[in-house]
């Protein structure tokens, strides 16, 4: 199954269920008392799958998790909790043996059995197609032991596998490993289940009865994929949706003083970053043509150019902050000792004198809507040492395409976020060589398509180190020398943005998630 497939399956699905918009209209009525309300809830666009093992992108994350579960799962700090693993134990440096709760079933009745659980841990592994398999890049084989424990064996140790097992999410055993029905029809434990597509880029999850937890407060969740921000905001501000995530605050400020409207401005775990294409030659070239990105000094010149103070204050109306780490400082691998560094324009002349570029090139930028005032401030600051930089406008799913085709971007902005807490998350996936047709498949998301022999030895050396102090001293080093090579550019800590229903009461969590089976409604005397 490849990644087309997933998602044109996914496209299909929601085509066929236009004809369900009267239901989506006559399905929730403002006046329904607040006990009973769905919540609707916009999102940036369309998933990318309901595939849990074929997709690593946060949008599709926030509500998969409501659907899906593994054997363990974190809490709104990101603090470690069991999940349908009741307990572990490590008895020795590679060996992990979870046992599986009891009295779990799966959204189409069947109980939750060991087998599940290794055949989920197996497809997320070790799939071609697997998206998530360089979180265990360590993990050897998987087997039973008994009905209610399975054992996880590693090749070395590996000091974090607990808290990548939360993006191993549990499917039902299947006979083969494809299984491409879970693309458009999710089975999952979690608190909801899918309940039916109502119109294009809209479906509806429902209260799963059976659910081994508490019982959710809310009975059906309605999501609306709305890839322009500005629309979502207009979206809430029409009481269309409750709640809407990934604004602008720009677009939700005049909402803050409404009485029936909330607006939260929350620190995240995603940093903005400028990706650069290392390749020798442009990708896209119809004959062979020399890219300037392919030369350190001119990705150097690049990051010197940057005024990332000033970009913060053009994104979110100064809300964001200025990175210069792949991670902010609660994240495991962030530097304390690094020293920040100074936008220095004549510097960045030079070393574009000493790369041949005196005149500076011309370079495409690749955004999308959201995030277009971090491209213009990239462009500005790019135009005093002489590059030019051209815009090319994608929406996120078709970006989200390219980054990972054979004919990637020249530049491109995306965000990142170290949602296991440790910032080997990023190294692996997106700094470590591209290996997609190897079994590690480390590399996965290295969209620059850059390479470094060592590099790669410290990250793969990093994986193994049990010792928290020796460990964090690699990682430091990891990142000092990818920040002295500049394929990818920390450019700003970006906050959450949520505007929601005042009446409506939920948690932000630290990994942008959504925990809908922590929504409720006030009681009506408790409304503003």
């Amino acid at each position: 199954m490849t990644r087309r497939r997933i998602i044109v399956g996914l496209a299909a699905a929601a085509g066929l269920a236009v004809a369900g918009w009267l239901f989506w209209k006559s399905h929730h009525s403002p006046a329904d008392p607040p006990a009973d309300r769905p919540v609707r809830v916009a999102v940036e666009g369309r998933l990318m799958t309901f595939d849990p093992h074929a997709h690593d992108e946060s949008a599709t994350w926030a509500i998969l998790c409501n659907i899906y579960e593994g054997l363990v799962r974190f809490d709104r700090l990101l603090r470690l909790q069991p999940g349908l693993a009741e307990s572990w134990s490590n008895p020795d440096p590679l060996h992990w043996i979870f046992r599986i709760r009891r009295g779990v079933r799966f959204h189409d009745g069947r109980s939750l059995q060991a087998a599940d659980v290794a055949y989920s841990l197996r497809r997320a592994v070790f799939h071609e197609d697997s998206l998530v398999s360089g979180y265990f890049a360590s993990v050897k084989s998987v087997a039973t032991a008994g009905s209610e424990s399975v054992v996880v064996e590693t090749a070395e140790p590996d000091p974090i596998l607990l808290n990548k097992l939360a993006f191993a999410f549990i499917v039902p055993q299947a006979e083969s490993m494809e299984q491409p029905s879970l693309a458009t029809r999710p089975v999952g434990t979690g608190p909801y289940r899918l309940d039916g597509w109502t119109a294009d880029n809209r479906f509806v999850l429902r209260r799963f009865t059976d659910y081994w937890g508490p019982a959710p407060a809310v009975g059906e969740i309605e999501i609306v994929g709305i890839p322009d921000e500005k629309k979502r905001a207009e979206a809430l501000s029409a009481r269309d949706v409750d709640l809407a995530r990934t604004l602008n605050w720009s677009d939700v400020a005049v909402l803050a003083g409404r009485s029936d409207t909330a607006v939260l401005a929350e620190n995240s775990l995603t940093v903005m970053m400028l990706s650069l294409y290392t390749g020798e030659f442009m990708p896209d070239a119809r004959w062979p043509k020399r890219n300037p990105l392919f030369l350190r000094e001119v990705r150097q010149a690049v990051q010197l150019a940057l005024d990332r103070p000033a970009i913060a204050v053009r994104f979110q109306d100064g809300r964001a902050q200025p990175a210069y780490q792949y991670a902010p400082p609660e994240v495991f691998g962030y530097d304390e000792r690094m020293a920040v560094p100074s936008r220095d324009v004549a510097a960045a002349r030079r070393l574009l004198q000493t790369a041949g570029y005196p005149d500076g090139f011309a370079m495409e930028l690749y955004v999308y809507s959201s995030i277009q005032s971090l491209g213009e401030g990239i462009r500005d600051n790019l135009a005093e040492v002489g590059i030019r930089v051209r815009f090319r406008y994608l929406t996120w799913e078709d970006l989200y395409q390219r980054m990972f085709s054979s004919n990637p971007p020249q530049a491109v902005i995306f965000g990142w976020s170290c949602t296991s807490g440790d910032l080997s998350d990023f190294f692996e996936s997106c700094l470590y060589t591209r290996d997609v047709q190897g079994r590690e498949k480390l590399g996965a998301f290295n969209t620059s398509r850059f390479s470094h022999a060592r590099l790669d030895r410290w990250i793969s050396e990093s994986r193994t180190l049990m010792d928290p102090a020796v460990r964090l001293e690699m990682l430091t080093a990891i990142q000092r020398l990818a920040l002295e090579e500049c394929p990818v550019i920390p450019l700003t800590i970006n906050p959450d943005i949520y505007g929601y229903d005042a009446a409506l009461r939920w948690e932000p969590r630290r990994d942008s998630r959504l925990d809908f089976s922590r929504f409720s409604w006030r009681p009506l005397a408790a409304n503003p």
